[in-house]
């Protein structure tokens, strides 16, 4: 699925006869990742992703285009010791996911006055890996200090590899000399689903269990071709 992306976003853009209808943006961005979880706490987390855009300027304020997009997104959860999630000031579990991803949407992008920009997008997201890690932490009356411990007997579950996803983007361009520096903040939601299910810190607990649905806020700077 990766190669068969791949091939098609490279399809597109060697399809393309630039001229100044056509534009190219490369662009990395800093990603937050926030509330995923109903059911426990959640810490924000950073994250990251690089893209190569090429758009279609159909009119002087409407453009139309795709993009190939790499993303890395952190989620963390936290749960207590009795699985109600309260302050991490006691005894708490705290689950980590790490997604790589490549993503290909469909952008509509609008230019406003003064270079403002209202951008949408739409597209699949195929997850390249993905990984969960849980720690439980606790105060050690001994060391005066929070220490953890690892927790290996746990699981992470998707649906699929293959999922949709929608962006909101707004932004500006601003000319330096022969440049087009791109900024833009945006919200990523994907329809992907993980469970991740992991044991207690010993044998007599229930298991823990929770869902993340990936949603994060945006900061996107790039630089125009």
């Amino acid at each position: 699925m990766k190669k068969i992306g791949l091939v098609i976003v490279i399809g597109l853009i060697s399809s393309i006869v630039y001229g100044q209808t056509f534009e190219t943006n490369l662009s990395i961005s800093q990603a937050l990742t926030f509330k995923s979880s109903r059911n426990t706490e959640n810490k924000l987390a950073l994250g990251y992703s690089g893209s190569i855009q090429e758009l279609y300027n159909l009119t002087d304020n409407f453009a139309i285009g795709t993009a190939l997009i790499y993303s890395l997104e952190n989620y963390k959860c936290t749960i207590d010791y009795t699985g109600v999630s309260i302050p991490e000031s006691t005894s708490y579990y705290e689950s980590k996911l790490t997604v790589n991803s490549v993503k290909i949407p469909l952008i509509l992008r609008l230019k406003l006055k003064s270079d403002w920009l209202v951008s949408v997008g739409y597209g699949l997201t195929y997850s390249i890996d993905d990984k969960v890690s849980v720690n439980y932490y606790y105060y050690d009356w001994f060391s005066k200090d929070k220490t953890q411990t690892e927790i290996y007997d746990k699981s992470l579950v998707s649906e699929n590899n293959l999922s949709s996803y929608y962006s909101i983007g707004f932004g500006r361009t601003f000319k330096i000399k022969d440049l087009h520096l791109l900024t833009e903040i945006y919200y990523n939601r994907s329809f992907a689903d993980y469970r991740i299910e992991h044991g207690g810190i010993n044998e007599t607990e229930i298991r823990y269990f929770y869902n993340i649905s990936p949603q994060y806020l945006g900061l996107r700077i790039g630089l125009g071709l």
